[in-house]
């Protein structure tokens, strides 16, 4: 019995000490935590904004009817080079053999520019009518932000799961319908695109030679 009340009183005083460390760290924690700003998740579906918006609908219908025009400009172009290679063929037997390797190796590589430079247009003409959308969105989303305080911005597609989301991809449409209805859409031809490249380089090069000054 003796050694049983004894041994209670160690643990009173063991508890007793280490109340105030407890205590306080329960404090310091406490502070912490009120200190901490709050953190305010906005969520964007930014493909679903590209799909419901009038200037996205809109952008589709004017790209449809370029993507046709690229298409037929195409076919027209790869009709020639298989015509020409129909006619290779035909004269086979009265050529030297380097010779139609030759030209049948030069057919094939104009096909393959064909195509690579009706890509390169489809993909320049689309991506400028999405960085119009892209550019209005990112306006819309930063004023979002101010107004709602927010901290972080996700799209829907990079999150799993979160009790702190705040979805804005109905407010951004619905302001991207004020702002802008209706996108400027305009085919870009492989020149342009050549011509681009060129004054890139010539801007880099003289870039380069101040920086060497």
């Amino acid at each position: 019995m003796i050694m049983k009340k004894f041994a209670a009183a160690l643990v009173g005083v063991a508890m007793l000490g280490t109340w105030p460390l407890v205590s306080s760290y329960a404090q310091e924690e406490k502070a912490e935590s009120a200190a901490m700003p709050e953190l305010i998740v906005l969520v964007v579906n930014r493909q679903q904004v590209f799909v419901q918006s009038k200037a996205g609908q809109d952008m589709r219908s004017k790209l449809k009817s370029i993507m046709e025009t690229i298409e037929a400009d195409e076919k027209v172009e790869i009709d020639k080079v298989i015509a020409d290679a129909q006619a290779l063929v035909q004269k086979k037997a009265i050529m030297a053999s380097e010779e139609f390797k030759k030209q049948q190796l030069e057919l094939a590589q104009r096909e393959e520019f064909t195509k690579y430079k009706f890509n390169q247009e489809r993909n320049a003409s689309r991506a400028e009518a999405q960085e119009q959308i892209a550019s209005a969105m990112l306006k819309i989303l930063q004023d979002l932000m101010q107004e709602t305080n927010g901290t972080l911005l996700l799209d829907q597609t990079s999150l799993i799961m979160s009790s702190m989301e705040y979805d804005v991809t109905s407010q951004t449409v619905a302001r991207l319908d004020q702002a802008l209805p209706t996108v400027e859409v305009k085919r870009v031809t492989f020149d342009e695109l050549v011509e681009r490249q060129k004054a890139a380089e010539e801007q880099a090069k003289a870039a380069a030679g101040e920086a060497s000054e």
